[in-house]
C-alpha cells in the first residue's frame, strides 16, 4: 500500500498538479472510476488532502486547468473538483445535519460493536483490504469509499454515522461536509429514494478484477428513516477582501496563501485541533502543513507572528490587550468543530471578529441548496465570472 506523497506545501501540491496535467488529465473522464490499488496507477490527482486544507485552492487549480486546456477537455475533473464545493455549500444551507450527526454519534458509540468492521475481520476480502489501506495510508479511492460505505450500511447493517466517524478519523482529506453528506448519500438520506448499493460485478470491473465478493453483499438496500431539514443561508453579506487589517488569524481549515492579507499581526494555529479524534497519520499531515506554512509566511510577510492554540485563552487575551487589538479577521472555517470552537473563543475573548469568505465560495455556495446537478449546469458561467481574461492568459 502506498502513502500519498508529501503535499503539505503549495509547491508540493503544485508539482503534483503539474504531473497530473502532464500524465493523466486527458484520460481522467474515462478512467477516474478505476481503483487499481496504487495511487500512481490510478487516474486521480492525489490532491484532495491539500485541497481540503486549501494548501492549494480550488480557485488555483481551476485557473491552471483553464490556462492550459479548453473547458470541455477538463470538464469531468472540474466537475469533481466542484463536488467538494457543493458538499460544503450544502452543509452551510443545512447546518442542522451536522448537529444531528454529532448528537447521534454520542449515543451510537456506546451501543454498537464495530470490532470486526474496523479491524478488518469481516471476511469480505475487499472490505477488509480497504480498512487496512485506509488505516495505513489515510487514503481510499473515491469509488472504493462508495463500495465501503454501501457494505458498511447495507451488508454489515452498521449505522452510517459510525462509518462516517471512522472515515473522519482516518482519511487525510476528510472534512465535515464532504464526509458526512457522502455517507448520507450512499445511505439514501441525501436524495430521497436513491441510495447506492455495491455489487460484485461493479467491484470486479473497477478494481481491475482484484476483488469479486460474490454471495457476500446485500442485494437490496433496506430503507433508512429519512429526515427533513429547513435551509438557511447566512453568508450573503460576507466579504472576501478588507483593507487595513490589523490582525488576521490562520486556522487549519484554510492554509491558503491567497487569503493572507497584509496586516500588522498574524495569529497562526500552532498544531492540529486536539478535540477531533484523528489517526496519527492525519495529525502528522496537519501539523506538517501548519509548520510549513509558518516557515513560508516568515519568509514572505513582515507581520509579527504569534502562535496560538485553542486552549491558551489567557495568552490570547493578554496579546489582544497588550497590542490593543480591536478586531480579528479570519477565513471562514465552514460548519464543524473548528467553527464552533472559534465562535466560543471569540465570545470568551470579547473581541470583535469577522470571517472572510473566498471569492470561490461566495460565487458557488448560493447555488448549493438543491442537488449537485443543478449546480453543475452553472459551473461554466460561475468560472467565467470568477476568472478575468487576463488571469487566464497569464
Amino acid at each position: 500500500m502506498q502513502l500519498i506523497k508529501n503535499i503539505t506545501t503549495y509547491s508540493h501540491a503544485e508539482g503534483l498538479l503539474d504531473k497530473f496535467l502532464a500524465d493523466k488529465v486527458k484520460r481522467y473522464g474515462q478512467m477516474r472510476n478505476f481503483d487499481f490499488g496504487n495511487i500512481e496507477k490510478n487516474f486521480v490527482s492525489g490532491l484532495s488532502p491539500a485541497i481540503n486544507k486549501r494548501i492549494i485552492s480550488e480557485h488555483q487549480i481551476a485557473s491552471k486547468l483553464l490556462q492550459n486546456y479548453k473547458y470541455t477537455d477538463v470538464e469531468k475533473f472540474i466537475e469533481q473538483l466542484c463536488w467538494r464545493t457543493y458538499w460544503k455549500g450544502y452543509l452551510e444551507h443545512y447546518s442542522q445535519i451536522w448537529d444531528s450527526y454529532i448528537k447521534d454519534l454520542e449515543a451510537l458509540e456506546r451501543d454498537v460493536d464495530l470490532a470486526a468492521a474496523i479491524n478488518a475481520k469481516t471476511g469480505i476480502k475487499c472490505f477488509d483490504h480497504w480498512v487496512e489501506e485506509l488505516i495505513e495510508t489515510g487514503h481510499l479511492h473515491n469509488h472504493s469509499r462508495m463500495w465501503f460505505a454501501s457494505i458498511w450500511v447495507f451488508t454489515l447493517e452498521l449505522p452510517w454515522q459510525l462509518g462516517a466517524s471512522f472515515f473522519m478519523e482516518n482519511l487525510l482529506d476528510a472534512d465535515c461536509a464532504s464526509n458526512t453528506l457522502s455517507w448520507r448519500w450512499v445511505s439514501g438520506l441525501h436524495t430521497k429514494g436513491k441510495n447506492y448499493l455495491a455489487s460484485p460485478s461493479n467491484i470486479k470491473k473497477f478494481t481491475g478484477q482484484r476483488f469479486e465478493p460474490i454471495g457476500q453483499l446485500a442485494t437490496e438496500a433496506k430503507p433508512i428513516t429519512t429526515d427533513d431539514y429547513s435551509g438557511s443561508y447566512i453568508h450573503s453579506e460576507k466579504v472576501n477582501k478588507v483593507k487595513d487589517i490589523q490582525c488576521y488569524m490562520i486556522h487549519e481549515n484554510d492554509l491558503s496563501h491567497e487569503q493572507i492579507p497584509n496586516c500588522e499581526f498574524l495569529l497562526i494555529q500552532k498544531y492540529n485541533f486536539g478535540m477531533i479524534e484523528r489517526s496519527a497519520i492525519v495529525k502528522k499531515f496537519i501539523d506538517d502543513a501548519l509548520k510549513n506554512l509558518q516557515v513560508e509566511i516568515k519568509k514572505r510577510s513582515p507581520a509579527k507572528i504569534v502562535f496560538f492554540t485553542f486552549d491558551e485563552r489567557k495568552k490570547l487575551r493578554a496579546f489582544i490587550e497588550k497590542n490593543r487589538i480591536s478586531k480579528i479577521y479570519s477565513s471562514y472555517p465552514t460548519v464543524g468543530p473548528i467553527e464552533k470552537e472559534l465562535e466560543d473563543l471569540f465570545t470568551d475573548l470579547t473581541v470583535k471578529h469577522e470571517y472572510l469568505l473566498s471569492a470561490w465560495d461566495q460565487l458557488f455556495w448560493p447555488h448549493t441548496s438543491k442537488g449537485y446537478f443543478k449546480l453543475r449546469t452553472k459551473i461554466p458561467a460561475i468560472l467565467n465570472t470568477l476568472f478575468t481574461k487576463e488571469e487566464l492568459d497569464a
